[in-house]
């Protein structure tokens, strides 16, 4: 009873608030920031559906508040309650379209410091919406995100080895969209590759995955290529090997990779593009790091002469087990 009568004075003074021509929200919303992260489940549901209200009623006059929203959202996204939850979902599609659509200049570092901590929660729920969030602010103002890449990139890249694969799915999108800028193109290729050099068993259960995801977001040339450049500067010809493995097969194979292929396939013909060549050519330099994958390419690109001076290079060589 005492609950319920305390639930209508609420939904009462609410409606005061609705009609109300002046409101502070300030006070208001430290308020209820602090009760969403209550243990009491009526305190918390009350004050994500109130803070609801607020962003109906105040939008962009709350952009000081943006990061300690979403400081709730994050708490509340995953919350063992299904009524919290779903109010929280809700609350967070509220606040991502207003931060989208917010024109007026706002700091980003408390909104970035909130979504990268959130990405080492237990919570698959809550890693997901920190990603969607991330990949929305970048989508917004790339400038200003791509300033704060030192801090994020590590991030990121930690959440490689999430063990749920859709969290990695994101987390790729997330780097491919960050990827569209050719120097942190160039970052992330080259980030990933030293990630795979000091984990072997991420690049034997996720390499996979994250090159063939990459090649379906962006131009599966410019990875390959910029891959290849970058393992020509690596000293540790074993990583080599099995990145060169990991990699052919997927040319060989992957849906995603039918244009590399297809240029490839004209590389022996008279009237090929000097573009194509000179792919292959940088493809060929990284690839004799690993025999079979080089005759592979070789077959691949139609390349029969060479295909066949390989093969009397290998009849000259000592086979060990």
């Amino acid at each position: 009873e005492i609950k319920k009568a305390a639930d209508n004075a609420l939904l009462e003074f609410l409606k005061e608030i609705k009609e109300a021509e002046v409101v502070e929200f300030g006070p208001m919303v430290t308020i209820l920031v602090a009760q969403s992260h209550s243990k009491e489940n009526f305190n918390r549901l009350t004050a994500i559906n109130w803070l609801i209200e607020f962003i109906i009623l105040g939008g962009k006059k709350l952009l000081i508040f943006y990061s300690n929203i979403l400081s709730s959202i994050m708490y509340c996204i995953s919350d063992t309650d299904a009524d919290i939850q779903a109010a929280a979902k809700k609350i967070n599609q509220h606040l991502l379209n207003l931060v989208k659509q917010t024109d007026e200049y706002f700091d980003l570092i408390p909104l970035l410091n909130i979504l990268t901590l959130e990405l080492l929660s237990e919570f698959v729920t809550t890693r997901m919406t920190s990603l969607q969030w991330i990949n929305m602010l970048h989508e917004k103002n790339s400038i200003e995100m791509n300033k704060s890449i030192s801090d994020l990139l590590p991030a990121l890249l930690k959440t490689i080895s999430d063990p749920a694969d859709e969290v990695v799915l994101m987390n790729l999108q997330v780097l491919a969209r960050i990827s569209l800028d050719e120097v942190q193109f160039q970052l992330v290729l080259n980030s990933l590759i030293q990630l795979f050099l000091e984990d072997r068993n991420l690049l034997e259960t996720r390499g996979a995955l994250v090159i063939r995801k990459l090649c379906s977001l962006l131009n599966c040339r410019s990875i390959y290529i910029s891959i290849a450049t970058i393992l020509s500067d690596k000293n540790d010809l074993e990583f080599i090997s099995l990145m060169v493995q990991t990699l052919n097969l997927i040319l060989l194979t992957a849906p995603e990779l039918t244009p590399l292929r297809k240029s490839l396939k004209e590389v022996a013909i008279t009237n090929s593009s000097k573009e194509d060549r000179e792919m292959f050519i940088k493809l060929f330099q990284c690839w004799v790091h690993n025999p079979i994958a080089t005759f592979s390419l070789c077959l691949l690109s139609q390349t029969y002469d060479l295909s066949m001076k390989l093969i009397h290079k290998f009849s000259n060589l000592n086979i060990t087990v």
